[in-house]
């Protein structure tokens, strides 16, 4: 505890057996997501952004991080995560700590409860999640296709912050969804 972790993953895919569940600050990189000879359609400035090209998946067999217990920091930067699986909250991420993803996408992932991509669990008024620049499809749940929150903390009057901003939420959900978005107690 108190130290913080920085991993770079190469370019491939990683497949898991079962969640990652960090014990401490964590950081972790996939390969640069950039072309620096191209310029980007959208802002006509170098680099051009591409395809994401490091992935961590479970192909279905189990969520992929769980920050639950440790309330650990988790930081997500170029990684595609992929087909998470949870029978209970939180198909791709059961986060307990603050979370960062940038430049990033959770896909395909799928909670038989709440939270399809992300479940939040705000026990205290630093908690925060910040998204950026990520791609979030596919995902499915009963509540909360894309995030969802717990809220037993409620009557602690938590205050947790959710940014998204220059993100794309997009085909999440089902014809049994109730929501694709299902946050409680007093967010910002």
């Amino acid at each position: 505890r108190g130290q913080s972790d920085h991993i770079q993953l190469e370019e491939g895919e990683y497949v898991l057996k079962s969640e990652l569940k960090p014990a401490s600050q964590v950081f972790i990189y996939g390969k640069s997501a950039t072309d620096f000879s191209k310029k980007s359609v959208l802002t006509n400035q170098y680099p051009a952004r591409t395809d994401l090209k490091t992935s961590i998946t479970s192909k279905g067999a189990s969520r992929i991080f769980n920050t639950l217990e440790s309330q650990s920091a988790l930081s997500i930067e170029s990684i595609s995560l992929e087909n998470g699986q949870s029978s209970g909250v939180g198909g791709a991420l059961l986060i307990g700590g603050p979370l960062t993803l940038s430049n990033s996408a959770i896909l395909n992932s799928k909670s038989n409860q709440e939270g399809g991509a992300i479940y939040f669990v705000a026990q205290n008024t630093e908690k925060t999640i910040d998204i950026q620049y990520t791609r979030i499809e596919g995902n499915d749940a009963k509540r909360g296709s894309v995030i969802a929150m717990d809220c037993e903390a409620n009557l602690l009057d938590t205050h947790p912050t959710v940014n998204m901003s220059n993100s794309s939420i997009v085909r999440n959900g089902s014809a049994s969804s109730l929501s694709t978005i299902d946050i409680c107690g007093n967010p910002k």
